[in-house]
């Protein structure tokens, strides 16, 4: 089987031309059994919440798209992979579209995943936060 998914040798992604997101801390937010990852700068300090707090003072759902293409004969691909399908499987990220094909060559499977991975975040707008 030929196919172009399967010539594909990498893993990383590269930003958008322009692109200048911060790089981000995560931990986990919410005294559950399973709580949410929690996103914040480096230069951000923890947020104080009280319950008198109004929502929009309060961390917000933040969804991030990614797409990826694993070499399941990689270690590290493979174990990438199995983190994602995890996070899909508790719910904390959304399955959006995996094609899975067979590599001769390799004798292994090549992956193109995409999904939506869910954080916490305080609201980025000033404006939001002094209303």
């Amino acid at each position: 089987m030929s196919s172009r998914l399967s010539s594909i040798n990498t893993l990383v992604t590269h930003p958008v031309k322009g692109d200048v997101q911060p790089k981000r801390r995560v931990r986990l937010w919410g005294n559950g059994i399973d709580p949410i990852p929690y996103r914040q700068t480096d230069d951000e300090r923890v947020p104080d919440i009280k319950a008198s707090d109004p929502p929009h003072r309060r961390p917000q759902e933040v969804w991030e798209a990614h797409a990826c293409v694993f070499h399941l004969e990689k270690d590290e691909d493979l174990q990438d992979y199995n983190r994602i399908i995890g996070l899909i499987g508790k719910g904390r990220a959304l399955h959006s579209f995996e094609r899975v094909e067979w590599n001769d060559k390799r004798n292994n499977f090549v992956v193109f995943l995409r999904w939506i991975e869910l954080f916490m975040e305080m609201p980025k707008n000033k404006q939001e936060t002094t209303l």
